[in-house]
């Protein structure tokens, strides 16, 4: 295996039935790069993100993370290997405070992290990896707000600190600017730059501008399938892309 290849479908398939959601879909990501995957309205994406962090079984093909096979793996075995994700939906604990939703991804790194009799006010490291991530995304000044009032966008923002606090080597990030105003991207945005610093992200998106503008690679796909991957530039001037688009991306 490619040591720069981090994260990698083989012969991906996933059917529902006689519906063949995913068919034959190869993927390789490299480490450190923003590679995002886009194509229309259930061609896919967030099925495949599902296969890949084991939200979901293959019905063939396999998953590889890192050299090594995680086809069959369970998603929280996998999240502790280093591959994290957000989800469409805010995933966020809507009665806790900002700070103890991030605090409880983060005790997932620490010794005995579900022992729950355990006095929280001694988790100084999940503690202070929290505090670390709502001041490096924004959020520190909120940390005691119950989440239920946040706004929208402060919670789209609080599932990408959520995702950061178990230091993944990856992460999957689904749509993180769904639902949002256009004055809450470049917030996201530069996000997505930061984690890309010290991690490798894999970003679905419907906002092609956005995805071109900071994305390495995309990967394209269509009823199942890729019909196309390379940069931005590439994919912009694919023809079959600009079918699938209907009208170009």
């Amino acid at each position: 295996m490619d040591s720069q290849v981090v994260l990698e479908a083989r012969s991906l398939k996933k059917s529902f039935g006689a519906l063949q959601v995913i068919n034959d879909v190869n993927l390789r990501v490299s480490r450190g790069a923003i590679h995002s995957i886009i194509g229309p309205n259930g061609a896919g994406k967030t099925t495949l993100f599902n296969l890949l962090t084991g939200f979901l079984k293959a019905s063939s093909g396999e998953v590889i993370y890192q050299g090594k096979n995680i086809t069959d793996m369970h998603p929280f075995r996998i999240a502790k290997m280093g591959l994290a994700r957000s989800f469409q939906i805010t995933s966020v604990f809507p009665e806790l405070t900002v700070h103890e939703n991030v605090r409880v991804s983060a005790q997932a790194t620490e010794k005995n992290p579900y022992n729950f009799l355990y006095n929280y006010k001694h988790l100084k490291g999940a503690k202070a990896k929290a505090d670390a991530i709502l001041e490096s995304i924004g959020l520190f000044e909120q940390r005691d707000q119950i989440c239920k009032n946040l706004s929208y966008g402060d919670r789209r923002v609080l599932d990408i600190g959520i995702s950061q606090a178990t230091d993944p080597e990856v992460v999957l990030l689904d749509e993180p600017l769904a639902g949002l105003q256009a004055a809450d991207h470049e917030r996201i945005v530069g996000l997505i730059q930061d984690m890309a610093k010290s991690m490798t992200v894999v970003l679905i998106d419907h906002n092609i501008d956005i995805v071109t503008s900071v994305s390495h690679i995309i990967t394209v796909l269509n009823q199942g399938e890729v019909i196309a991957e390379g940069t931005p530039e590439e994919v912009q001037g694919n023809p079959k892309v600009q079918e699938a688009y209907l009208g170009g991306v």
